[in-house]
């Protein structure tokens, strides 16, 4: 199906390694920001419970589907960058490791289309919402 011997050049490989080396530091911070919001989220509804109130909030389990979001957009991208420096690294191999990234930066970009649909479809019904609200007797 792909070329087994095609190897980009020198300067395409300087390109898929810069770009490979900003992939996995990106992927990292996504990843380590999804922890430690994941982490604080917890704490917080622990703290919530220990409290007595028995009511979960909305602020804990945002900030869990943050971190949740955060931990898949930076394991992605992290996975994505170690495919475009494979393609620096090995030899013979370049089209399947590039079709490896891309199918990495396919399944990071179809979570952001259904993420930023989902919202846009929250503020329609919410701006609906607020014009029934406005217009009612």
């Amino acid at each position: 199906m792909f070329p087994q011997n095609y190897e980009f050049n020198e300067s395409e490989n300087s390109i898929f390694a810069d770009v490979a080396s900003k992939m996995s530091a990106v992927g990292f911070f996504s990843i380590f920001f999804g922890l430690l919001n994941i982490a604080l989220s917890i704490v917080y509804l622990f703290q919530i419970s220990q409290s007595g109130d028995s009511r979960i909030t909305m602020q804990g389990i945002g900030g869990i589907s943050q971190g949740l979001v955060l931990l898949l957009v930076g394991s992605w991208t992290k996975k994505a960058g170690t495919s475009f420096k494979q393609i620096v690294d090995s030899r013979g191999q370049d089209i399947r490791n590039l079709m490896d990234a891309m199918s990495s930066l396919r399944k990071l970009y179809t979570l952001q289309y259904w993420l930023l649909v989902i919202a846009l479809v929250i503020v329609a019904i919410a701006l609906v919402a607020n014009l029934f609200m406005k217009f009612r007797p």
